[in-house]
């Protein structure tokens, strides 16, 4: 469904896949960016080794995942995660497929997690139940990327996050990798 819509909406070039076999040839791209996938996947280890496949060498991955096992709820059973990820799990799976890690840190606490508990975390109870659809809670969030207002908010709190950065927790790893030059 989304990829129709970008499909219809944009000119950017849209392939519909399989992470861990893409249908692209050997170090052909100079970045890629995995936004909160791997959680969903059975085998992230072909996952991470494909990624690492398709990145030139030099070339930079950055990597969004849900970390820590601990923060595990309702939400995660919703969005059908198989995993959370503490640090060294990350950094081992994509060390493991030939990168340097250069960057692994927490995001999303204080606010973000908040956030997730008090408002995100209902919800999914809900929508879980089917007392509010899955349609009507895409509207929602879809109202909330349209509002500049919204937006600007989202912003700040984000920043106050990174105030919070050198914490070791929060909601969310970051990971940020390179492919060796040789």
């Amino acid at each position: 469904e989304a990829t129709l819509h970008v499909r219809r909406t944009s000119r950017i070039p849209v392939v519909l896949g399989d992470l861990t076999r893409l249908p692209f040839r050997s170090g052909v791209f100079d970045g890629v960016t995995s936004g909160e996938t791997l959680e969903h996947l059975d085998d992230d280890a072909a996952a991470a080794r494909e990624i690492g496949r398709v990145i030139r060498r030099g070339g930079r991955v950055v990597v969004t995942v849900p970390a820590l096992r601990s923060l595990w709820s309702a939400s995660d059973d919703y969005y059908e995660h198989r995993r959370r990820y503490s640090r060294r799990e990350l950094t081992d799976l994509f060390r493991g497929a030939g990168l340097e890690v250069t960057k692994a840190s927490f995001w999303g606490f204080p606010l973000v997690l908040t956030y997730d508990t008090l408002f995100m975390l209902p919800m999914n109870k809900r929508r879980a139940r089917r007392q509010v659809s899955d349609d009507a809670a895409l509207q929602s969030v879809a109202r909330v990327g349209r509002s500049r207002f919204l937006v600007r908010l989202a912003r700040a709190l984000f920043a106050v996050d990174r105030l919070f950065s050198f914490i070791p927790f929060g909601p969310g790893l970051l990971m940020v990798a390179r492919k060796p030059e040789e």
